[in-house]
């Protein structure tokens, strides 16, 4: 009976400390908790672009905000139709609606329909020098760079361009481009999937991270960071000075355990030193929203 009650008394113990094992993390998470915005970026985030010292996003309907503010959202003027892109270049703001209409404008005016043309995709390189920013539209045969209001007629055919791109980057001087939007570009390199595995450059990082939806590269006023958003939240890579993944690290934001760490990540985008994403909770609308982090609010919520 004595040796019963020592192996109660063993597995009883055992038990609780398994299960205050389970639940640390669930208390952790519940306390890192923020209270959510209501949003106002309705529906699915399609793409993001940076002009004029605004970003405007493309859901549908059309947001802009001033680009250094913590949220402030606001309806944007916008073509008639449901937009699913937003592109820009030095002097124009492009946007892509879902029946395949293209429209432009510039700083001040209104829209104007680009005709001559039948748009499939939009897209720009993501310059961070406005002199190098470049729009590129995508038709059933070829790749176009955008100049305004004339239609294109000179298809872009180097580096990877054709009719199959979705996203471009610029860096060191040229516009890489990509069949996927699984691409983005830092101060020392290009980034990319091979499989599972980060391609940065012409070589191949033995790091692996499964499920890859999107990508940005984020800089906290020290270093850069490549963020992969997953079908399971985003995975932070740390870059050494040369700009090679080194090691997985952890994700910025206080409550990213509590927010969007399990969700999967279709859209990402990184401006200035904030850091954009699209999550979709298959379980609960409540957390499928567009989501942001600023380093001035070190914590996610919806935008």
């Amino acid at each position: 009976m004595k040796n019963k009650n020592t192996i109660r008394a063993i597995l009883s113990l055992s038990f609780l400390l398994f299960a205050a094992c389970k639940i640390e993390p669930i208390f952790y998470a519940i306390e890192k908790e923020v209270p959510l915005e209501k949003a106002v970026i309705k529906g699915n985030l399609y793409s993001m672009t940076e002009f004029k010292d605004h970003l405007y996003a493309a859901s549908g309907s059309l947001y802009e905000k001033d680009k250094t503010a913590i949220r402030e959202w606001t309806a944007a003027s916008a073509p008639p139709g449901f937009i699913i892109r937003v592109a820009s270049d030095e002097s124009n703001l492009y946007v892509l609606t879902k029946d395949k209409k293209l429209y432009m404008k510039e700083e001040t005016g209104g829209w104007r329909e680009i005709t001559g043309i039948s748009p499939i995709e939009l897209f720009d390189n993501k310059a961070s020098d406005t002199n190098k920013k470049t729009a590129y539209v995508t038709t059933s045969e070829n790749l176009y760079s955008l100049t305004g209001e004339t239609a294109p007629t000179t298809p872009e055919t180097t580096n990877g361009a054709s009719k199959s791109s979705k996203a471009a980057v610029y860096h060191d001087g040229t516009d890489t481009f990509s069949n996927t939007v699984l691409i983005a570009r830092g101060k020392k390199a290009v980034y990319t999937m091979d499989g599972n595995k980060i391609k940065y450059g012409n070589d191949t990082s033995s790091i692996e991270v499964s499920g890859a939806k999107s990508m940005a590269v984020y800089n906290d006023g020290s270093k850069e960071s490549l963020l992969i958003g997953t079908t399971s939240g985003i995975v932070l890579v740390n870059l050494d000075n040369d700009g090679k993944p080194t090691s997985t690290g952890t994700m910025f934001g206080e409550n990213i355990e509590s927010s969007i760490a399990m969700l999967e990540i279709k859209t990402l985008y990184s401006f200035g030193d904030a850091i954009y994403a699209f999550a979709v909770d298959k379980t609960t609308s409540k957390k499928t929203n567009t989501w942001g982090y600023y380093k001035d609010r070190p914590n996610w919520n919806v935008e």
